[in-house]
């Protein structure tokens, strides 16, 4: 941790002067209270007084746990190395000050402003694109292609000086042996032996940092289910996935509006709903396990179905557009547009096409052209009364033609086509 230490002689001549500097001040100003002074976060009172908590330094009270420029003592001020004084002590992004040499900068902690293209100088400081940074300076770059971001060019080839054992913190700067590079810092792992060339030490085990999906560019570093770790990154299908999207085979997709995997991978919404922030909604609802939706606005129970806005009853099917009860309609017996023959049957009873309590009435039995003569026994017949009755003279291909020659006689055209004769 950098600190500026003043001499001690200067550190005694300042205290000792603002001691005479707060008596003068007790002197020279009225007194504002009957403790004799001003104790708050300003001016110190008489005697170098300040609230508790707050120390005089410089004839002023600070609190030395958070002030910079008086980190733990009136002596210790913190320098760029630090962005913070925490519990009176120098930080950078809320960890120990950066070492010698360092700076601190927003965002990016310690930085070495000698040799970082990002922070060439000073915080921020970017150099182009073709050029590196050397000595604060940028300068053309010896690297080619130039580095990417996040690299340095040390002498003429870029490295990663946050991981690079041989260029841990700025180019040149070696690691000792059995020691790694995390953070632009040499340390010695908890791993034993040490981690080769390319891996961390993440929890007492040695992880390819470039590869681990556990440990993806840093320990501890876990790549959300469904993407892979490629070069330190975590990728679904070869491109990084946004804020708020999730990897559905190999994937990017918005777990909160994408119908196909709402609220999860695979977990598609049913026909007519729709995905918002992660539910499957009918209209505003979400329909209860085995309800379907109907226009995109109504659930409809289990084992019914929709039709446009409506939902139809158990014993209906939606044919056409409309609910129609299949279990009974002529026109739709048993399933949409399965009409019942009317020379055949007069009801449709449970799905079923009948004439009276029977079945439907039969065809001719003899084979084709046989089956169209008129003939007690063998030939068609027709729904009657409820009954299945014959083709005859008295009726002759509906119940109410009767032939006043009596006889009637069947052709096979488009079936069956009966006429007096």
């Amino acid at each position: 941790m950098k600190r500026s230490h003043r001499p001690v002689a200067v550190a005694a001549f300042m205290l000792a002067a603002a001691g005479h500097a707060c008596a003068a001040q007790a002197q020279d100003e009225p007194d504002s209270g009957a403790d004799g002074g001003d104790t708050g976060p300003g001016r110190c009172g008489a005697g170098g007084q300040c609230a508790p908590g707050l120390t005089c330094c410089d004839g002023r009270c600070v609190n030395t746990r958070e002030d910079m420029q008086y980190c733990g003592s009136c002596v210790v001020a913190c320098g760029d190395n630090a962005d913070r004084c925490v519990g009176g002590s120098c930080a950078c992004e809320s960890a120990v000050a950066c070492p010698d040499g360092r700076l601190c900068c927003p965002g990016a902690g310690c930085v070495d402003a000698a040799s970082d293209a990002r922070h060439c100088g000073g915080c921020g400081v970017a150099c182009p694109t073709d050029q590196t940074c050397r000595g604060r300076v940028c300068v053309p770059s010896a690297c080619t292609p130039p580095c990417g971001a996040g690299q340095s060019c040390c002498g003429t080839a870029c490295a990663d000086t946050r991981t690079d054992r041989a260029n841990c913190g700025r180019c040149g700067s070696v690691c000792g042996s059995g020691q790694e590079c995390v953070g632009a810092t040499c340390i010695t792992p908890e791993c034993s032996p040490a981690c080769g060339a390319g891996q961390a030490c993440c929890g007492g085990r040695c992880a390819t940092t470039a590869t681990d999906p556990r440990n993806c560019g840093r320990c501890g570093n876990v790549c959300p289910d469904g993407e892979t770790c490629e070069g330190g990154r975590c990728l679904c299908g070869g491109r990084a996935c946004l804020s708020g999207q999730m990897c559905c085979a190999g994937t990017c997709v918005s777990a909160s509006s994408d119908p196909a995997n709402c609220g999860g991978c695979g977990a598609a919404c049913g026909a007519g709903m729709r995905c918002v922030a992660g539910e499957c909604l009918c209209g505003t609802s979400v329909c209860a396990p085995g309800e379907v939706c109907a226009g995109g606005t109504m659930c409809c129970p289990a084992g019914v179905d929709p039709c446009g806005a409506v939902c139809c009853r158990m014993t209906e099917k939606c044919c056409s557009g409309r609910c129609q009860d299949i279990a009974s309609d002529m026109n739709n017996c048993g399933d949409c547009g399965a009409r019942c023959n009317p020379l055949k049957t007069d009801r449709c009873v449970a799905a079923q096409c009948r004439c009276g309590t029977a079945g439907a009435c039969r065809d001719g039995i003899l084979p084709f052209p046989l089956n169209c003569q008129v003939d007690d026994f063998s030939g068609p017949q027709i729904c009657c009364s409820a009954r299945c009755s014959p083709v005859s003279a008295e009726r002759c291909g509906n119940c109410t033609t009767t032939c006043p020659s009596g006889t009637c006689t069947g052709a096979p055209f488009l079936g069956c086509t009966f006429s007096c004769g």
